[in-house]
């Protein structure tokens, strides 16, 4: 049995996907890494292999062929091939620690302030904390940052990282590392989306929730495949010049 806490407000799914409010959500999931350094659990550190973590992502390519466009299953693998072979062949490079795992605009509840404050949208709490696992701590931010994208509409979706990684960075600096791979992950991060919704669909046709992300998650993944990673890393990194 297990005794929830009730966290009131929106998911952060409902409300627009404003520069402020993804800043702000990059800032709680840095404190929350921060908090997280003093809690352990040997059951996790051994992994549980759920086919949602990212240490688990390269599991995909045996159903690729449930992505209909070609094109599509191209950058997917090119986006695959791309992280076996700068994350996880390099795995111990990276500072490890327990992450959320998900922490994306379904598991974010915000609200917002009363009218004399600001009148803004304001994070209010984080559920679902089922995918907590050790791994590279870059993950947690690449997955917020990935799903950030999905919603963004006050500019370019290709944009929409450098907010959640101007809050991150207020708390946590990255290291170099950290940095050359942070759009690696966030598309190996939309490939487990995509794929195991496009799988899932295929499956059970009933299932409509799979395809959630495809919508916008597909042309932000091929608008990912088609930078440069320094071009995005500079765009990220001073986003307050480039929007």
């Amino acid at each position: 049995v297990r005794l929830l806490e009730y966290v009131s407000g929106q998911l952060l799914r409902d409300v627009p996907f404003t520069p402020a409010i993804l800043t702000e959500c990059g800032q709680v999931l840095a404190k929350m890494t921060i908090a997280l350094q003093t809690y352990d659990s040997p059951v996790l550190r051994r992994g549980r292999g759920s086919p949602w973590s990212l240490l688990q992502v390269l599991d995909v390519r045996q159903y690729l062929d449930a992505v209909q466009n070609l094109e599509d299953r191209a950058i997917v693998s090119a986006a695959l091939d791309e992280f076996e072979r700068t994350v996880i062949k390099r795995l111990d490079t990276f500072e490890h620690s327990f992450i959320h795992g998900d922490y994306n605009e379904m598991n974010i509840i915000v609200d917002k302030t009363l009218p004399d404050v600001d009148g803004q949208y304001h994070l209010r709490g984080v559920i679902d904390f089922s995918d907590v696992q050790y791994a590279p701590r870059v993950f947690d931010l690449a997955i917020y940052l990935c799903y950030s994208m999905l919603m963004f509409t006050a500019g370019p979706q290709i944009l929409a990282p450098g907010f959640g990684l101007k809050g991150y960075t207020e708390f946590i600096k990255l290291t170099d590392n950290e940095l050359n791979v942070l759009s690696t992950c966030i598309k190996a991060r939309f490939c487990q989306s995509l794929v195991l919704g496009a799988h899932s669909y295929r499956t059970d046709p009933t299932h409509v929730y799979a395809l959630s992300s495809a919508k916008n998650g597909w042309p932000a993944l091929r608008a990912l495949h088609n930078c440069h990673q320094n071009d995005l890393l500079n765009k990220w990194l001073n986003i307050d010049k480039h929007f």
